[in-house]
């Protein structure tokens, strides 16, 4: 590499030492990759399964962040530690926790995130290794495990209250392995789209009743109707494409 080269990377801040971490470009470049992942999933605890240079990143904020601490926050870093205060903020303004991988999260945390779970899809049945939500997937198979051992006799540190918090949001201790559990999970949605459509059709006979037994009235109902549903379908269409509806 010839030596006006060096000079010119000197002066966008190369960081030659690989053990150094990421110069200032390619750390804002993953810096703001790690920040739209916590846009997007509420958190910066991005796993393997995800993406695993992010994973790699984050785990080294960790790691640099925690040896400052010990050092002292308010002193300048080590030589080898490219955390600066400056990165520190910007990280925390985008919900970093600065706790290493392998520290637990509470179980609160999880339990608040099948509560989010089921919110979004109508039950608590996370499918088994769900590659997007792999944490939450293996945190309630881990706590079937510890309801079963609790069950046979066997130590087990899951609480009566834990227990009663997770049987009210519908959780089955029991799946009856993968392939039923999975299928089970289909089948509940299934039920749920079925009664959607059950209702809609109890009230197309309910409409058809009428107008056979007041057709002048049901007539203008049936009109009513369908212009409602027009005005639905095109305000379901703007929605659909981000555009402002006027009425």
């Amino acid at each position: 590499l010839e030596p006006y080269r060096v000079e010119l990377l000197n002066r966008l801040g190369m960081e030659w030492n690989p053990k150094h971490g990421p110069g200032p470009e390619k750390w804002a470049l993953k810096y703001e990759m790690l920040k739209s992942y916590s846009q997007e999933f509420g958190n910066c605890n991005v796993p393997k399964t995800y993406h695993i240079s992010l994973h790699h990143f984050t785990k080294s904020c960790r790691r640099q962040y925690n040896v400052r601490r010990r050092f002292g926050l308010d002193k300048d870093p080590p030589p080898n530690n490219k955390l600066s205060n400056e990165r520190i903020q910007l990280l925390e303004a985008i919900g970093m926790d600065w706790r290493e991988l392998h520290e637990a999260i509470p179980w609160e945390e999880h339990y608040q995130d099948l509560c989010r779970y089921k919110e979004q899809f109508g039950h608590a049945h996370v499918r088994w290794r769900d590659p997007e939500r792999l944490v939450l997937a293996n945190w309630a198979v881990g706590m079937r495990n510890k309801y079963m051992d609790r069950v046979n006799g066997k130590h087990s540190v899951i609480t009566d209250e834990q227990i009663e918090k997770m049987e009210q949001i519908g959780f089955a201790w029991n799946t009856g392995g993968t392939l039923k559990y999975n299928r089970d999970v289909l089948r509940d949605t299934e039920i749920e789209e079925n009664n959607e459509n059950g209702r809609k059709d109890n009230d197309i006979a309910a409409a058809v009743e009428t107008e056979e037994q007041h057709p002048q009235d049901a007539g203008e109902q049936h009109q009513s109707l369908k212009e409602e549903q027009q005005v639905a379908e095109e305000a379901d269409f703007y929605v659909d494409h981000d555009m402002v509806v006027r009425f």
